[in-house]
């Protein structure tokens, strides 16, 4: 409808382009259309709810909350409303009321499976995988079409174990629709976890790049062949969080062999690390794709390639993870420096800690062990222990501490600054961590780590080894129930005991 005043046209024409618009990621366009929906005087509860989620997309979520009170006021029977509530608390990491709020859409709406699915997700990220699958199931069978939801299930299922099953649902949806990334991702994920890594990696291409971006991808370089370019450069894009960088990194050398001018990009707090480790190659961090810094110094890439698919042309069997101490390098005056403020505190073992890894939607609950359950070991004799946590935690090991009374040394600088942390994890004698980036860091500068594995734990870790292929350094200590840690820290109490009679290994 084109009336030639866009200001005239009648609210539900401006309420569909504003959905139309928000399914298309324009959020500003989105905006615009639905508040001038609301500027006509429509009290409409589903205008409310979309200008909601461009709120919530856009990090807004006070207004967001204004919005969803609004419509929800309007009609608290309105299912959409919930399910969007449910949405916005669980980005803010509030899964138990997000689960209530979906609870309230499906009550509303009984067919409503995405938030079936959605209360699934958060189940998951809580550990409560037996309920998380009954929500899952339900919706699929709610809703046989949704392939997201039957992806997720399937997903769930290759983290319970059940491979077979998991394949069967993947297989179903690709029958459906060959091209739908999300399964080819989840199948990937699957088959990396068995360690079955040429198929594995060759489904993991299907992935987006740019996820969690805010900025599309620029780079019109054509895509790498794999082919050696001896004199040409080759710029490899950075993609993924820090941890992800640190591990497929791994792979630079192995490129460097065939193509030496490289270019990488990177997340800037490796710039200085990643620089020093590969000194062939020019480094250049920065956390969007809106600028080509390399072209500034008169570098242009003949073709790009992306750091996760690195693994494809090199780790396509376990026979391709070398056997190497390390593929990082710290800062040598640091690591010096940091040795001697270690040096000082008097003879001991110098363990760094993590003890959190993870946001809330990346299931925080599963990963994290609260300090204060690290007692038996904190308390150890002849043992320093420094905090490694990245975040604000000063109260909680001041809590820790003065009830227990021990020391937890943290020291803010190395945290701040990630080529400090690699300076000071060289000079410990052993890291423990939970799933987190300090493993990463650790196992790739060559330091013993000592990894806290969930029972249900990331596909890195693999499914029941207790090393890991990218890091000969990594040694896994694996939960044997979901969310019973007082057995896995034992078993690290027990080898930290031997280890001060013995060294660190």
């Amino acid at each position: 409808m084109d009336t030639g005043n866009e200001d005239q046209l009648p609210v539900f024409a401006l309420l569909k382009q504003g959905r139309e618009r928000l399914l298309a990621e324009d959020l500003p366009g989105a905006q615009d259309s639905l508040e001038r929906a609301l500027a006509l005087g429509a009290k409409n509860p589903e205008v409310l709810v979309l200008l909601a989620a461009v709120h919530a997309r856009q990090r807004d979520f006070a207004r967001a909350h204004r919005r969803l009170a609004a419509a929800l006021e309007l009609n608290s029977n309105d299912a959409h409303a919930h399910d969007t509530l449910g949405n916005l608390l669980r980005l803010e990491g509030r899964l138990e009321e997000a689960i209530e709020s979906y609870g309230k859409a499906i009550v509303t709406n009984p067919r409503f499976a995405s938030s079936m699915s959605n209360r699934a997700l958060c189940l998951q990220d809580l550990g409560r995988f037996t309920l998380a699958r009954a929500s899952y199931i339900q919706a699929v069978e709610t809703d046989p079409s949704d392939l997201t939801v039957a992806a997720n299930l399937a997903a769930l299922l290759f983290d319970l174990g059940e491979f077979s099953a998991a394949m069967e649902r993947i297989s179903a949806i690709l029958r459906i629709e060959p091209q739908f990334s999300q399964a080819h991702v989840v199948k990937a994920l699957g088959l990396l976890r068995r360690g079955e890594y040429e198929r594995g990696w060759t489904e993991y291409e299907w992935r987006d790049r740019n996820a969690g971006r805010a900025d599309p991808n620029p780079y019109d370089y054509p895509e790498w062949d794999g082919l050696p370019l001896r004199d040409d450069p080759l710029l490899v894009c950075a993609e993924q969080g820090l941890g992800d960088q640190i591990m497929f990194a791994s792979c630079i050398g192995d490129l460097l062999a065939i193509a030496p001018r490289c270019v990488i990009e990177c997340d800037p707090r490796l710039t200085a690390l990643l620089a020093r480790s590969f000194p062939s190659a020019r480094v250049y961090g920065q956390r969007t794709k809106s600028a080509q810094p390399w072209l500034k110094d008169g570098i242009v890439p003949r073709a790009k390639t992306w750091l996760g698919s690195l693994p494809l042309r090199f780790r396509r069997s376990q026979g391709d993870f070398p056997q190497r101490d390390a593929h990082l390098r710290a800062d040598p005056a640091k690591v010096h420096s940091w040795t001697q403020t270690l040096a000082a505190l008097s003879p001991g073992l110098k363990v760094g800690i993590s003890w959190r890894g993870g946001v809330a939607t990346t299931r925080r609950a599963t990963r994290s062990i609260a300090l204060s359950e690290w007692l038996p070991i904190l308390r150890l004799p002849r043992m320093h222990v420094v905090s490694l946590q990245y975040g604000n935690h000063h109260d909680e090991i001041a809590g820790v501490c003065s009830g227990a009374g021990i020391t937890i040394h943290h020291w803010d600088n190395a945290i701040e600054n990630y080529d400090e942390t690699a300076a000071l994890v060289c000079a410990l004698d052993i890291v423990i961590s939970v799933q987190t980036s300090i493993v990463h860091l650790a196992g790739a500068l060559g330091k013993p780590v000592w990894v806290l594995v969930p029972e249900i734990a990331e596909w890195r870790y693999g499914e029941s080894a207790d090393v890991m292929p990218w890091y000969s350094s990594a040694r896994l200590f694996r939960q044997r129930k979901t969310g019973a840690w007082k057995n896995v820290l034992s078993r690290v109490r027990n080898a930290l005991e031997l280890q001060g009679t013995t060294g660190a290994r």
